[in-house]
């Protein structure tokens, strides 16, 4: 009866456990739309209520991974739906994220196969300078819009670069776990 019980956990555990740990890029549009809501929880009730912090981007860095690893028409379709859903939360002005994602979805596609993704480096700058991208152009098109440049005080841009380095550290962690560590390249 004891077998019967592990086997059937074991059974439970193979076919449907394993597929909810959270991953980018899955290959299952729904499991990543699924998994994009909850990174969105995470990012915008989670951390701001632990960590009394809420300039942390990790919508960006797991877009990031999407826009490197797979094909261009499933990573740009995923960047909108995220652009869509931020744009849904935030204030800044419309259609900013979606710009700001189809820069970069159109900047790592190029970048891609120029370099070797088997390393720490190219995914450590891709993860900062895209972060870095994002906030400039965020608090630029904002400032422009509402006339206020009280967004580049010096407390604000340092919040923002503490928050930019956490997420490149949740982004290293994330392609450690699902990229490096199984030893694939891109090509």
């Amino acid at each position: 009866m004891f077998n019967l019980f592990i086997s059937c956990i074991s059974f439970f555990h193979k076919k449907f456990l394993v597929h909810l740990v959270p991953r980018p890029a899955t290959g299952s549009l729904a499991l990543d739309i699924f998994y994009l809501v909850i990174l969105l929880g995470i990012q915008f009730n989670v951390i701001p209520s632990l960590l009394f912090f809420h300039h942390i981007d990790l919508l960006t860095i797991w877009l990031c991974y999407h826009f490197i690893v797979l094909a261009p028409a499933p990573a740009l379709a995923m960047g909108l739906i995220a652009a869509l859903m931020l744009e849904n939360h935030s204030t800044v002005p419309e259609g900013t994220y979606i710009c700001i994602y189809w820069i970069l979805a159109i900047v790592l596609n190029l970048l891609r196969d120029h370099l070797s993704w088997r390393d720490y480096s190219p995914w450590l700058a891709c993860f900062f300078i895209a972060g870095i991208g994002v906030f400039l152009f965020e608090t630029i098109v904002t400032c422009v819009k509402t006339g206020d440049y009280g967004y580049f005080t010096l407390f604000i841009v340092a919040q923002k670069l503490l928050g930019i380095t956490l997420s490149t550290l949740f982004g290293l962690a994330l392609v450690q776990r699902h990229f490096l560590a199984s030893g694939r390249d891109l090509t």
